[in-house]
């Protein structure tokens, strides 16, 4: 049967893809922020080969040695099976190093990209039963398990999508000579499941993350990654989950990379502490415990979480190198945990994370309700105060660190890991906008050489008067709305409706002194914002454009369901949405797409389509429920665009990874037309359309807005 009659066959058998969402969080990510730094283990076959097949070693990342090595998959498992005997490993050992080091949760790789699973599986071609190690009564993910909860560590199970190894999974390398005869993905789908549930089911406790990888060959669908990670929620509800299943999951993971600002999204970088993740012997790659100590603290500032990976060796053990980074990490943690467990990132006060002389974060304390004196300067406090962290890299020439923007005032200034031993006192002034500390000349450079740490305890919160952030998002508005600001208490927030600058005293300019003072916009407004603390103006401007907006008139009549036209083509042939300027199907030299037309119930990829080079355009109606301004969120892996009533709402065109991109309408109720044009060149393959009505939440368009299919 050819793709497109599947498609055709498949059309009674489409549902609802309402769960196309990003997977729901958990209720919240106290836990995880509180620890804020973690270990990585990636521990596997690979350990024991260490980069070396048959006296050749490959280097670089030796957890990919079977794909590095082009090694026929079946004899590196008849070879390393029967090697693997880890006598010397030790979990409390592990698990007590990354304690010491300061690190709260520990994430280990169950089943690497080799296929190789860690546990006694019912159902794996290749597990820890067919080793030695396995006939000495040995569990090391229950030992693990069973050392994590005697410590007070959080555990987590990495698991990779991707398998060299399983007979069953598609694709196959170039250099893989098996037979593809009889294989069958959904065998190797459902053979995950049951991984999941045998990893998640109990037998190894409370599981607190499920680390995915692995997904770019395949999109959801093939994975069937929805069921799984409502499947690993049954039996595991606390469960946070990455964004490495060809979803968006609960977090983000930036690899071996520091995002130079913060995400949107809550996020954790994962980085090796060498070259490799898998066990090396080369250890003149380390990096230095003072870059990894910067590294956490950049991190923290930018409110996201550090996973730290070690890769203990073929017997077990970690190597003295790691050991030593890990204490020396410890060491810094035992004086300066509070500048980073528990804190938030700067971005969330609206303060940069980024200054010359290092980072800040932050930590909002109980609401004490009342003003602040202290140290440096008066001005009325807003109840709440809390502490803010300096983390000082490199110590200015002129020995003063500049807090620009800091308005609240100052009730206490220490060095972490010098009070009590004679640290010398510092001194803070309030100068125009800014707070300023005077070093002493001893600290920083008597003190630690990695991060030296000051904490400023501030009566008020926030406590910065940074850039202003507005109560509505720049966009579309109907009839008027009340434009306000954030206040930090000590400052204001200067405001223009005409594009001109903000001017303390100006003619067009309004003086907001607290959050509940609004602009009323009533017409289309190009505003503009500054914040002033103690006369200076200070942050970065606020600038967007507010458009008064008449809802666009409902068509009459509803379609009985959308239509989705498929094309299917050749490598190369869509680099653009259907519908789309740039679109062209049938570049020059290149054979035309196949085209075909089928009913569906909602815009989200059907079952049955080509692995890459396809395209879908949709059309049909939508039923708005009430009039207002709309906004659509189009997610999609590649490019997507959205058209309603023949005007573009959403443009997340062009190739890349699965990316949601927000756009608006004016609405009346009733039926208005719908466009969305997709295309997927390789890779994963992943698109859904949510939206959100006037005061609502956004949520996945559900199917009876589309004619009721």
């Amino acid at each position: 049967m050819g793709i497109l009659q599947a498609l055709a066959v498949s059309v009674s058998m489409c549902v609802p893809q309402a769960a196309s969402a990003p997977i729901a969080p958990p209720p919240d990510y106290t836990w995880w922020r509180e620890a804020r730094f973690g270990m990585f283990i990636h521990w596997g076959l690979y350990a024991e080969a260490a980069g070396t097949w048959r006296k050749r070693f490959l280097g670089g990342w030796t957890e990919w040695l079977l794909s590095k090595g082009q090694i026929d998959p079946v004899q590196y498992q008849h070879e390393l099976l029967p090697r693997f005997d880890p006598a010397g490993f030790d979990a409390t050992a592990i698990v007590s190093a990354a304690r010491r080091a300061g690190m709260g949760y520990i994430v280990i790789t169950t089943k690497h990209h080799e296929g190789f699973c860690l546990w006694d599986s019912a159902d794996s071609p290749s597990d820890i039963a067919m080793t030695p190690f396995a006939a000495r009564g040995r569990s090391p993910l229950k030992e693990l398990a069973d050392a994590c909860q005697q410590e007070g560590i959080r555990l987590g199970f990495y698991y990779s999508l991707l398998d060299w190894h399983d007979a069953d999974y598609l694709p196959r390398r170039a250099w893989d000579a098996r037979s593809a005869d009889g294989v069958d993905y959904a065998r190797y789908a459902q053979r995950t499941r049951t991984h999941l549930e045998e990893l998640l089911g109990g037998q190894f406790g409370d599981i607190d993350i499920l680390w995915g990888d692995g997904d770019w060959e395949h999109g959801p669908e093939a994975h069937g990654s929805r069921d799984l990670l409502a499947r690993a929620r049954d039996l595991q509800p606390g469960l946070l989950v990455n964004n490495r299943w060809s979803l968006p999951g609960d977090y983000d993971t930036p690899e071996n990379t520091i995002p130079d600002a913060p995400l949107s999204r809550p996020w954790e970088t994962c980085m090796t502490m060498n070259e490799s993740w898998g066990y090396t012997p080369r250890v003149d790659t380390y990096k230095p415990a003072a870059e990894l100590v910067r590294m956490l603290a950049d991190i923290a500032s930018k409110d996201g979480n550090f996973l730290l990976n070690v890769g203990p060796d073929g017997n077990g053990r970690l190597d003295a190198v790691a050991l030593k980074r890990l204490g020396e990490i410890g060491e810094w943690m035992d004086h300066n945990a509070e500048s980073i467990r528990g804190t938030r990132g700067a971005g969330t006060i609206h303060a940069p994370a980024v200054y010359p002389w290092g980072r800040l974060t932050v930590r909002e304390g109980a609401d004490t309700g009342g003003a602040g004196g202290g140290a440096g300067g008066g001005g009325a406090g807003g109840g709440a105060g809390g502490e803010l962290y300096l983390h000082v890299f490199e110590r200015p020439e002129s020995g003063e660190i500049v807090l620009p923007g800091l308005a609240a005032a100052v009730d206490s200034v220490s060095v972490l890991g010098l009070a009590g031993i004679g640290g010398e006192p510092i001194e803070f002034m309030h100068r125009g906008a800014d707070g300023v500390v005077a070093l002493p000349p001893g600290v920083h450079t008597s003190g630690s050489s990695m991060d030296t740490v000051i904490r400023l305890e501030v009566a008020s919160w926030p406590p910065i008067a940074g850039t202003p952030r507005p109560s509505v998002e720049p966009g579309l508005f109907e009839e008027s709305t009340p434009l306000g600001f954030e206040v930090a208490p000590g400052s204001e927030v200067l405001v223009t409706t005409d594009g001109s600058e903000p001017r303390i005293s100006g003619p067009t300019t309004r003086t907001l002194r607290g959050s509940n003072d609004t602009v009323p916009l009533t017409v289309t407004s190009r505003v503009r914002a500054r914040s002033v603390v103690r006369g200076a103006v200070t942050g970065d401007p606020f600038a967007g454009t507010y458009t008064l907006a008449t809802p666009w008139p409902a068509v009459a009549g509803m379609s009985p369901r959308l239509a989705a036209t498929v094309l299917e083509g050749g490598p190369g042939q869509f680099v653009h949405a259907p519908g789309s300027a740039l679109f062209i199907a049938q570049p020059e030299g290149m054979a035309p797409p196949r085209s075909s037309a089928i009913a569906v119930s909602s815009i989200a990829l059907p079952p049955g389509l080509p692995e890459d080079n396809f395209a879908v355009q949709f059309d049909g109606v939508i039923d708005v429920p009430a009039t207002g301004i709309w906004t659509f969120w189009l997610t999609s892996d590649d490019g997507s665009m959205l058209w309603i009533d023949g005007r573009p709402v959403v443009d997340n065109d062009g190739p890349h990874g699965a990316k949601d991109v927000r756009g608006q309408a004016p609405l009346a109720a009733g039926a208005h037309t719908i466009r969305v044009g997709f295309f997927e060149g390789g890779g994963a393959a992943t698109l859904s359309l949510e939206w959100a009505g006037p005061g609502g939440e956004r949520h996945v368009v559900p199917t009876s807005a589309f004619g009721g299919g």
